[in-house]
């Protein structure tokens, strides 16, 4: 019995087809569900969330996610700080100076995208533990407020509804200190979360997301 031959022309077509497909499925499996605004020391995204979540909270301020965060990591230095913390209250105050105000307005937007960002369900730094635990907790738990005290210094307020919270916030702090201080260094790390910490928090973390 003689085998059937494929054509030659038929075969091509078949493999460009094949090779279309693949290409269509990896693209929009690496695209669709995140926005790669700015990237992490892998490559990694920042901020990941849904694109059309990403462009509503990058028209707050006049920046970008992306742009803010890579403006920042330019200027950390430029600011200065004191962070006050009031365990009885379950609260953390920040006051913080910029040179200008125009400076000062860029980091009030980059609080408010991020503030954005993880009411919407998104994650600053989805590959950092205590960031991807931070996103969950804030979002249910912590309540934060800006006020300028004057053009180029503002105060903000983060108060936790519980222990766990204000634990997490606390851990929150100290990189943001790490950031303001040594910027892109501090980007590098990967922040462990701290045994007692996820003792504290495990009823809020086991606890069905909503």
């Amino acid at each position: 019995m003689r085998k059937k031959t494929i054509p030659i022309a038929v075969s091509i077509a078949v493999v460009i087809i094949v090779i279309a497909i693949a290409l269509v499925y990896l693209y929009h499996g690496s695209t669709s569900g995140s926005v790669y605004t700015s990237h992490g020391p892998t490559g990694r995204s920042f901020v990941n969330v849904g694109s059309n979540v990403a462009q509503y909270c990058s028209n707050i301020g006049n920046m970008s996610i992306g742009q803010t965060i890579r403006w920042l990591f330019d200027h950390h230095s430029e600011f200065r700080f004191i962070r006050y913390e009031f365990p009885s209250n379950l609260t953390i105050v920040w006051v913080i100076a910029a040179p200008s105000h125009s400076m000062l307005s860029i980091l009030v937007s980059h609080i408010e995208q991020m503030e954005c960002v993880i009411e919407h369900g998104g994650n600053p730094r989805p590959w950092d533990p205590v960031f991807r635990v931070d996103s969950y907790i804030t979002r249910r738990f912590v309540k934060t407020r800006i006020v300028w005290l004057n053009s180029t210094a503002i105060k903000v307020i983060k108060v936790a509804k519980n222990r766990c919270a204000y634990e997490v916030i606390k851990l929150h702090a100290e990189i943001v200190e790490g950031f303001f201080k040594t910027g892109r260094i501090e980007a590098q790390k990967i922040h462990e979360i701290p045994s007692y910490v996820l003792k504290i928090c495990k009823p809020y973390l086991n606890a069905t997301s909503s």
